[in-house]
C-alpha cells in the first residue's frame, strides 16, 4: 500500500511540476478513470464494495 501512495504522490507531483494545477488537475482525472475502470472490472460499483473484494497474488495461484 504504501508503495502505491508513493507512486500516486509521484504521479502527481510529476504533473505539478510539468504543468502546474492543470498538470495536477489531468493526473487526478487520470487517476480516476483508472479507479473507475478496475473498479468496474472488479464488480465494485462503490467504494465500500471494493473495501470488502479480496485481493490475490501470485502465491494464491500456486
Amino acid at each position: 500500500m504504501r508503495l502505491l501512495c508513493l507512486e500516486r504522490s509521484r504521479a502527481i507531483a510529476g504533473g505539478r511540476y510539468l504543468g502546474g494545477s492543470e498538470g495536477v488537475n489531468s493526473v487526478v482525472h487520470q487517476l480516476n478513470k483508472e479507479l473507475t475502470i478496475n473498479m468496474m472490472l472488479g464488480g465494485a460499483k462503490t467504494i465500500e464494495e471494493v473495501k470488502n473484494i479480496r485481493l490475490y497474488a501470485d502465491e494464491d495461484f500456486e
